[in-house]
C-alpha cells in the first residue's frame, strides 16, 4: 500500500506542475482514508480470519490452478495459506508468544520497516486527483464484506476509476508465479494509456479548443 501512496502524490505533484500523467496505476493500495480494524487480540478473530482466507482460497483455486497447472497452482495455494497462519498469528497474539511460533517467512528487519511504512502511510490524506485512476484488485483476497481495498478511491479519481482484476492475493500478486500476470495486466494498461495518449495529440484526436477531453473510465 505504502507504494501506492507515493505513487499517487508522484502523479499530484507532477500535474500540479503541467505535466502529463498518462497512467496512474495502484496495485491493491488501501486507502489511507480506510482504516484497518484495530489491533487487538480476540479469540473469535482468528477462527473467523482463516475462515475469511479459506473462502478466498476456495473462491480463486479453480482459476488459479488453471492459470498455473495443478503442480504450481497447488504449492502456491499451500505456501499462502502457511504465510497467512503465520501473520493473522503474529499480528494477534502479545510479543511475548511469539517465540511459540513456527520461524517467521519476513525477516525481523523487514518487518521493523514495514511497521515503519505502515506509520507514514497512516498519517497521508489523498487530495482528489484529476485523471484516472487504474486500480489493480486481487480477486482473490479477502471477502469484500470484511475488507475492500476498492473503496474510498473512486471518489478521489475525478477522471474516472478503472478496476483490473488479477488474481491473488495483496502480498502474493507480486511475486512469482501470479507477478508475470500482474506485469502483463500493468503492461495492457500501459499500452492503451500509449494509445490514448498517442490518438489526442494527432489533428483528429486533439480536444476542440475550451474543451476538456473527456474522462473514460471502466469498471
Amino acid at each position: 500500500s505504502f507504494g501506492g501512496a507515493v505513487a499517487y502524490e508522484i502523479a499530484q505533484q507532477l500535474t500540479a506542475a503541467g505535466e502529463n500523467v498518462a497512467l496512474l496505476a495502484l496495485i491493491d493500495s488501501r486507502n489511507p482514508a480506510l482504516p484497518l480494524p484495530a489491533p487487538a487480540f480476540h479469540p473469535r478473530f482468528v477462527a473467523r480470519r482463516i475462515a475469511n482466507q479459506v473462502r478466498a482460497d476456495v473462491a480463486g483455486m479453480g482459476d488459479i490452478i488453471r492459470r498455473l497447472g495443478v503442480r504450481t497452482g497447488a504449492r502456491y495455494l499451500r505456501g499462502r495459506t502457511a504465510i497467512a497462519l503465520h501473520n493473522v498469528l503474529y499480528r494477534r497474539l502479545p510479543a511475548r508468544l511469539w517465540p511459540l511460533l513456527w520461524p517467521d517467512p519476513i525477516p525481523r528487519a523487514e518487518r521493523e520497516w514495514l511497521a515503519a511504512d505502515a506509520s507514514a502511510y497512516d498519517r497521508y490524506h489523498p487530495v482528489p486527483y484529476p485523471g484516472r485512476i487504474t486500480f489493480l484488485w486481487p480477486e482473490h483476497s479477502l471477502p469484500t464484506e470484511v475488507f475492500d481495498t476498492r473503496r474510498a478511491w473512486a471518489e478521489l479519481a475525478l477522471g474516472g476509476f478503472d478496476v483490473r482484476r488479477i488474481p491473488g492475493s495483496h502480498l502474493t500478486v507480486v511475486v512469482e508465479p501470479l507477478a508475470s500476470i500482474t506485469a502483463a495486466t500493468l503492461a495492457e494498461a500501459l499500452c492503451e494509456a500509449r494509445v490514448e495518449g498517442e490518438a489526442r495529440t494527432t489533428p483528429e484526436g486533439r480536444d476542440a479548443p475550451g474543451r476538456a477531453p473527456a474522462p473514460g473510465a471502466r469498471r
